[in-house]
């Protein structure tokens, strides 16, 4: 695996879990690949689901260089979405 992909993983699950995933298929005589695909899938989803990336896209423009932010065009936070 490629170490962005590793990265990825390991921000969405931690190695627990991952340990847990393995238990579970190895410990099983009916368990599948996909019903592990699907369970991984399942609990992926709601991390993705529950990360705010109103909040995170606010934080990472704030902290942009200051060149970037001068040479370009400028949004004041009072453009932003407002949230629901």
């Amino acid at each position: 695996m490629s170490l962005q992909y590793d990265s990825l993983v390991l921000v969405i699950f931690n190695e627990e879990q991952l340990r847990r995933f393995q238990k579970r298929y190895y410990s099983s005589e009916n368990m599948t690949m996909f019903d592990i695909a699907r369970e991984m899938k399942a609990e992926a989803n709601e991390v993705i689901n529950s990360f705010d990336f109103l909040e995170f896209a606010e934080m990472l423009m704030r902290q942009a260089e200051p060149q970037l932010a001068e040479t370009t065009h400028h949004h004041e936070d009072k453009e932003l979405l407002q949230r629901f």
